[in-house]
């Protein structure tokens, strides 16, 4: 039988991503150890090991999920008849980092953590090629581009949520279009 279809291959993997999840939200990555985690949610270790391969695997496996929650949003958008600007778009991003908050301020911390680096795929593939085109900008310029924003927009998300985002996300996204390359239009 396919272990990810037996129901207690599910309920247990689902047991140490919760646990992991709550302990993230709560504390920091250096606290979260698998023996505590084995400990915590009465799993051996090498139960652990077959649904995972480390700590940053199940934190991975959160951000994927957290990820999809974030393009589902973004797909919703774009088939809305609506007109769509990148306000709207990173509108929707600060709403979901604001949502999951704890996650993605020790997500921007941990430079090792491979979330941010999915997030950023999926930012680039779904909303930043757009913004190249708009601003006449070719591959390699707009790669540049890309890359001194994200460094900059990463640290202004960070200090936000770590200051409890006092400002609204309508208001960090009007700072953050501020922010950008003027149009050659």
């Amino acid at each position: 039988m396919n272990q990810e279809k037996n129901l207690g291959y599910q309920k247990t993997h689902k047991k140490i991503k919760d646990y992991v999840y709550r302990i993230i939200k709560e504390h920091t990555f250096s606290q979260l150890t698998i023996q505590t985690l084995c400990s915590e949610t009465n799993i051996n270790r090498s139960t652990f090991y077959a649904h995972f391969k480390d700590i940053y695997d199940v934190v991975e496996q959160i951000g994927d999920e957290l990820n999809h929650i974030l393009l589902d949003r973004y797909d919703a958008l774009a088939a809305s008849p609506d007109t769509k600007t990148e306000y709207d778009y990173v509108v929707i991003l600060l709403e979901h980092f604001k949502a999951y908050r704890r996650f993605y301020i020790l997500s921007l911390t941990d430079v090792n953590n491979p979330v941010l680096s999915n997030s950023i795929i999926a930012l680039n593939k779904n909303f930043v090629r757009h913004i190249f085109v708009y601003y006449n900008l070719d591959e390699r310029t707009g790669s540049y581009y890309f890359n001194f924003m994200k460094a900059g927009f990463f640290a202004i998300i960070r200090q936000w949520l770590e200051d409890g985002c006092p400002e609204t996300e309508k208001q960090m996204a009007e700072i953050i279009s501020n922010l950008r390359p003027p149009a050659s239009h």
